[in-house]
């Protein structure tokens, strides 16, 4: 593993390619990574070993909520745009009157709930979620009462053990969601 500002070669050695850069004729690295040598090039790069994938506007996202409150709800994101995320990112969903709620006075999702959720902004790292999309809403959940299973019904959730009917924000494939 090489860091920025580590000496690969000169550049008599091989000639500076990606990740790379030239001072005073030495080649250093110029982003952490791996040295990877062409030869036959006469070429030496340094790659990343892995990009960090940072949630953007438009992102879809699924996370399980962390905490829910009456003006916000927190969603540790696990998966962007289908694929895993790595990093633990944790995004807000703000409760506004007219958007991301079942009703007045209803929160959208409890803690322990599965979303999907659309990326509204980034803005520094605070990433901000809404439910205003097509295939947005509560994937999975469970009863808040027993913890038994929770099955769609119309816009209701009932429980399968105890018969608790619950109100979330549901998407059109509640229930039905497999992982990538």
């Amino acid at each position: 593993m090489i860091i920025p500002g580590d000496k690969l070669a000169v550049i008599e050695e091989f000639e500076a390619g990606e990740g790379t850069y030239v001072d005073d004729g030495v080649i250093r690295a110029n982003t952490l990574g791996v040295v990877h040598k062409n030869f036959a090039e006469r070429r030496i790069e340094v790659k990343r070993k892995k990009t960090v994938k940072i949630p953007k506007a438009g992102d879809i996202i699924i996370g399980q909520v962390e905490s829910a409150q009456a003006s916000d709800i927190s969603i540790r994101i696990h998966f962007l745009n289908n694929e895993p995320s790595q990093k633990g990112f944790v995004g807000m969903l703000l409760l506004r009157e007219d958007e991301n709620k079942v009703g007045k006075n209803k929160i959208p999702c409890k803690v322990g709930d599965l979303v999907r959720a659309k990326v509204s902004a980034n803005v520094d790292m605070i990433i901000i979620l809404s439910l205003l999309c097509s295939n947005c809403g509560v994937i999975y959940a469970v009863c808040s009462v027993c913890g038994g299973k929770l099955v769609k019904m119309d816009t209701r959730l009932k429980c399968v053990e105890c018969g608790n009917i619950e109100h979330r924000l549901v998407a059109p494939d509640y229930g039905l969601v497999k992982f990538p």
